[in-house]
């Protein structure tokens, strides 16, 4: 039995041919993409490089008023004060 009929069994799932085809061509290439992950050289003398080295460069907050809450909050089919006011989700009144 290939794979995947075996995830189609297991998933309660029915595919058409060209799915399977397709499904099949895609988890062989990912096995091939794996194989190749895995041979790539990974001893400790591997030098692993990062973003360390570079400095971060932070900027001072600012405040500033904005008039996008009050654009979308007009958008709003209710609201109260400066919140949507929405129907309850679990059985409130």
């Amino acid at each position: 039995m290939s794979k995947v009929k075996d995830i189609q069994k297991k998933a309660c799932i029915k595919l058409s041919k060209e799915e399977e085809s397709y499904y099949e061509k895609t988890f062989f290439d990912i096995l091939i993409y794996i194989k190749q992950i895995t041979s790539v050289n990974m001893k400790e003398d591997t030098p692993v490089y990062t973003h360390e080295h570079i400095e971060k460069q932070l900027r001072e907050d600012i405040l500033q008023e904005s008039s996008v809450v009050e654009s979308i909050l007009d958008q709003a089919p209710q609201r109260d004060g400066r919140y949507f006011k929405v129907p309850p989700v679990l059985g409130g009144k």
